[in-house]
């Protein structure tokens, strides 16, 4: 028989980023299966008792609890797993959640909301902002924010309004092909750079 290629992968998001490692099996006993695990991939394992495992020679992605981590070993065990449908992977760009304050305001026919920046990609971004009932779904506007010292004025639409704690999340699709790409690239790849830091610094 011919031997399936190795192509186990490990999933898991901190912070909208992707932390993905490659695996192997080393043991089956009794529906607990023993993996290898990278060690950037055992903290986010850790921190969410979950796993996703990917592989081309399964019809669709396997969730899986994580029941322990071996750190000294590099070592995991995994229990109880079921196929998924994970969201993030029908994404059509790259999203990061983004720390630090970033003002951003989404007005639409001299109406608007002003907050931060929660999390952002290529294709939109994310503000919690105080309630702001003059502004309802499907508003057609523009996006401003200060990104690298340079005002980026962004046409948008505002898709979703949820509520966030105290606050409502206001999810605007930006318009693509602006200028502005190249800036929101930059403020991502350095904020996915601060997320893979901090995980560094606890291994």
């Amino acid at each position: 028989l011919e031997k399936l290629p190795d192509d186990l992968m490990l999933l898991n998001y901190h912070k909208e980023v992707p932390i993905s490692f490659k695996t192997s099996i080393k043991l089956i006993d009794r529906g607990l299966v023993e993996i290898t695990v990278h060690k950037l991939q055992a903290i986010v394992m850790g921190m969410q008792k979950a796993t996703s495992v990917k592989s081309d020679h399964l019809p669709h992605s396997v969730l899986a609890k994580v029941q322990r981590i071996d750190s000294d070993s590099n070592l995991a065990f995994l229990s109880q797993f079921c196929y998924v449908t994970i969201p993030s992977d029908r994404r059509k760009y790259v999203r990061v959640l983004v720390s630090g304050r970033y003002d951003a305001r989404f007005s639409s026919n001299q109406k608007s909301v002003h907050g931060t920046i929660r999390d952002i990609s290529i294709g939109g971004v994310a503000i919690p902002a105080q309630a702001a009932d003059n502004i309802e779904v499907n508003a057609v506007g523009k996006v401003t924010m200060v990104l690298s010292g340079t005002k980026a004025e962004i046409p948008g639409k505002l898709l979703r309004i949820s509520d966030e704690n105290d606050k409502r999340k206001y999810a605007v699709e930006l318009e693509p092909g602006t200028k502005y790409e190249g800036l929101i690239s930059k403020l991502i790849i350095q904020q996915q750079g601060e997320i893979i830091r901090e995980l560094r610094e606890q291994c």
